[in-house]
């Protein structure tokens, strides 16, 4: 049981963490950096938590 809560949180983690980064991305293109330099930075900062997660 505790492991189901468990992998519901950890999704619900990912998915909120996934639009904070997206909308970050978004404010990163309007301010005028390129997709691969954003990209690369996105990540590391969406990758290593989501990882965490898991």
């Amino acid at each position: 049981m505790v492991e189901f809560l468990y992998a519901h949180v950890a999704l619900g983690f990912i998915a909120v963490w996934l639009a904070v980064s997206a909308a970050n991305l978004g404010v990163g293109l309007a301010a005028g950096y390129a997709l691969a330099e954003e990209l690369l930075v996105h990540l590391f900062l969406f990758g290593i938590p989501a990882l965490a997660a898991v």
